[in-house]
């Protein structure tokens, strides 16, 4: 057989399954307001959300407990039905649904719903047009029997003809006031005997309330297909003005409205904010999906937990799991494959989209491509697709539930479901210029930005750029390699900036998608990227992430290309980089050595991969007191770096502060003085003012004039370097260390020891948790507060620290 059959017996089984499971919070707030309705005027409680969230669901469990209780009548009208929308239909069919212990007295409302009828309807006999809408007994069914027998007079003539004559039947139900209303009201028209028909509705709903004490609450259920056909026609308002007035118009009444979208009454009145609780209905817990999973049958965790992450909490597509599980459990043993990418797009769409116009789904299909957007972006992408959807009517169209606003960041974003949904719904050619347009979109806005001050912009710039490039990647519509060149160009700027740390999480997603690729080519471009990660948990003084990075890299380049290969050499030179600011000198003396002769032997000797492994190669020398052989490195790296096809005024400027260290180190005070002002000329001419290479130049300044016994100019430069490292927030880092080991110095000299102890405790406690206890910058930190201390014995001159 090629279909199963559902026979009547499983669907009410799976109707009684679909029972409602949690979701308290919303009845104690239902309740709430039953008890503050005797102190209000007006309420109305709004519950919303996405389709299939489960808000029939809710509203059906709510008239279930309240009609257990007698003191409460209840009404509901669901606007999903057709019928329904129009205001006389909806009054009939409310007035059919309310259920009260004690009957209600309808008659007013009957007799001049019978007056409407007779009027719109004057072509169709009265008992035609209207006892199929009322149940045997109604007082009009009644009315209509009693009166079509008497010839020759209208409805309002027979009517009062009966009244006059003391009719039992029509005394029964009808006093003299109300005659007094259905004679006033018998002189208008058809149409304005509509508008008043709410108001006529609500007199005997009142007039039942005042005689009883029982409370109401009318139900308004599938709110936003009152606009069904109506969208986009600069009316909406109007549509549900008639609910408006009656809520207005007659107070005492508790009102509960579901629907879609957020009521926008308060646009109209600002009062309306008073009056209406407004909720949106959340996604299930974990706990309570597994409670109507466990119910439902599916008995494997496993399959749960599957069902639980690919539903996002969302009712209906949780009953859509249950109804394939129970299909399948009919031939044999579901597994969890069943249930990865189950969603039947067809069923969720078609409750997902229901009452949207089609350029409400064609905008929404493109904004699903997209995570978030703000006002620009929605503009763009309207008039870049021709969606036709008037730019004007923006806020018509974020109004819905599944589109939440953060006020935070001005963004909007979709319901995930929903997102998913419309993705499924759109063609591959839509998803994929969607995904190139927002590309290009986010990159051409990074590619104009300043990268001054704040990068938050840039950033989420970055980010969005790189997530639709990675889709397009992911798809076969761009090459790796592209979308890891325009990265790491981009990430240049940020690295440049000093704000390297941001871009870590897409480093860390670009290569865990190349590590699952087994061709050379992705091999190749991870080796690149992880050796990129690493240098930036270098310079974030995360050694431990750093070490793991470079030996990665060294062994994709070591599998890749063998021993003499730049990228090899380059990965070499790295881990030394590491292993020296480790204070582990002779490991990395090797690594450094074996990098430059890689590096001469591959790429030439002026070639500026040389010059900076001469530069750190001569750092280290320096650092194990080998001057002899670091002077000849670092003029050659200066040298290799001034060559025309080489010139980087940023590298220069890093190889003359090492020479500044250097001349230091043999205090040539006035030599370092002056390569210290070159290397600020440069750094200022390709640096902002606040970033942590200027902080390194004005701490070098600092330490040569503390030398030169300048004490009042050497802590202008100290407190010129603190200033931007507290702007970029780099409180614990290792610059910020070696600050406060030289402002610990500088406080001694200048005669104030308390300061100069609670500087160097500062420099102490970051140096210890960045290196360790036994690493030679901590000890040079500690050994220098002890000799303060005078527990070891005072050296000529106080330790600073570059």
């Amino acid at each position: 057989m090629i279909f199963q059959r559902s026979t009547l017996k499983d669907k009410l089984k799976r109707k009684q399954e679909d029972s409602f499971t949690g979701r308290e919070s919303y009845f104690e707030e239902l309740y709430n307001a039953l008890e503050l309705q005797q102190q209000e005027d007006y309420k109305v409680l709004c519950f919303y959300g996405v389709g299939g969230a489960g808000k029939s669901s809710l509203r059906r469990e709510m008239v279930h407990r309240l009609t257990q209780r007698e003191d409460i009548a209840v009404g509901i009208v669901d606007f999903e039905t057709k019928a329904h929308q129009q205001p006389e239909n909806a009054l009939i069919h409310l007035r059919k649904s309310i259920t009260s212990s004690n009957k209600i007295n309808f008659s007013l409302f009957d007799m001049v719903y019978a007056l409407y009828m007779s009027k719109a309807y004057a072509h169709l006999p009265l008992k035609e047009s209207i006892t199929p809408l009322l149940d045997e007994g109604d007082l009009l069914v009644e009315l209509i029997n009693t009166i079509e027998d008497v010839p020759g007079l209208g409805l309002v003539p027979k009517v009062y003809n009966l009244f006059r004559k003391s009719s039992s039947f029509i005394h029964k139900y009808m006093t003299k006031t109300k005659m007094d209303y259905f004679s006033q009201l018998s002189a208008l028209d058809a149409s304005e005997l509509l508008a008043y028909l709410p108001d006529v509705f609500l007199e005997d709903l009142l007039a039942h309330q005042e005689k009883t004490g029982c409370r109401l609450v009318i139900f308004l259920d599938t709110y936003e297909a009152l606009w069904e056909d109506k969208r986009m026609k600069g009316y909406q308002s109007v549509v549900d003005s008639w609910i408006r007035e009656m809520i207005q118009g007659h107070p005492g009444l508790l009102w509960v409205i579901t629907g879609r979208e957020r009521l926008r009454w308060a646009e109209i009145d600002p009062n309306w904010d008073f009056v209406c609780a407004q909720r949106p209905l959340d996604s299930l817990t974990e706990a309570e999906s597994t409670a109507i999973l466990v119910r439902s049958g599916v008995t494997d965790e496993d399959i749960r937990n599957t069902i639980i992450k690919q539903s996002y909490g969302h009712a209906y597509t949780i009953r859509l799991a249950v109804n394939l599980h129970n299909e399948i459990i009919r031939t044999r043993t579901p597994i969890i494959q069943d249930f990865v990418d189950w969603r039947t797009p067809e069923l969720l769409i078609e409750r997902l989209l229901k009452y949207l116009t089609p350029y409400e789904i064609q905008t929404l299909e493109l904004l699903a491509i997209a995570r978030s957007w703000d006002e620009a972006l929605f503009e763009a992408i309207v008039q870049a697709f021709q969606t036709g959807y008037p730019l004007y009517q923006r806020d018509e169209l974020l109004r819905f539930s599944f589109i939440h606003h953060n006020e935070l960041t001005n963004r909007w974003e979709m319901h995930a479901l929903m997102r998913e949904s419309l993705r499924h719904h759109q063609s591959v050619h839509t998803i994929r210029e969607g995904h190139r347009y927002l590309f290009e979109y986010y990159a051409n806005l990074l590619s104009q930005h300043s990268f001054t001050g704040m990068l938050r912009d840039a950033y989420d710039w970055l980010d969005e750029a790189f997530f639709h490039g990675l889709q397009q990647v992911e798809n076969g519509w761009r090459t790796p390699v592209s979308l890891s060149d325009w990265f790491r160009h981009e990430d240049a700027k940020f690295f440049n900036t000093g704000k390297w740390e941001l871009t870590i999480p897409l480093f860390k997603q670009f290569i865990s998608y190349l590590e699952s690729l087994e061709t050379t080519e992705a091999q190749s471009l991870r080796g690149i990227l992880v050796y990129d990660l690493a240098y930036i948990y270098f310079k974030e003084g995360n050694y431990t992430e750093a070490e793991i990075m470079f030996d990665i890299s060294l062994d994709i380049h070591l599998t890749l290309y063998g021993e003499t290969n730049r990228f090899t050499a380059k990965s070499y030179y790295g881990l030394g980089t590491l292993y020296h600011n480790m204070g582990r000198m002779e490991e990395a003396e090797p690594l450094y050595c074996k990098a430059l002769a890689i590096r001469e032997q591959v790429l030439g000797g002026d070639h500026i991969g040389v010059a900076m492994s001469a530069n750190n190669l001569a750092t280290l020398y320096q650092d194990m007191k080998l001057h002899h052989l670091a002077l000849p490195l670092y003029e050659r790296a200066i040298r290799i770096s001034l060559l025309p096809e080489n010139y980087n005024s940023r590298k220069l400027a890093d190889y003359k502060i090492n020479l500044v260290y250097f001349h230091h180190d043999v205090e040539q005070y006035e030599t370092a003085l002056a390569i210290c002002e070159e290397a600020l000329t440069l750094r200022e001419s390709s640096l902002t003012p606040l970033h942590r290479d200027m902080a390194q130049v004005f701490l070098y300044y600092g330490n040569i004039l503390l030398r030169r016994s300048e004490l009042r100019l050497a802590d202008e430069y100290y407190n010129k370097a603190l200033h931007i490292l507290e702007e970029l927030k780099h409180e614990f880092s290792g610059e910020m260390a070696k600050l406060h080991h030289n402002l610990g110095v500088y406080c001694y000299l200048a005669g104030r020891t308390g300061d100069s102890l609670k500087e160097l405790d500062l420099a102490i406690e970051i140096k210890r948790a960045m290196y360790g206890e036994d690493h030679y910058r901590s000890r040079y930190s500690i050994q220098t507060k002890n000799q303060i201390l005078g527990l070891d014995p005072m050296p000529p001159r106080l330790h600073l620290d570059f």
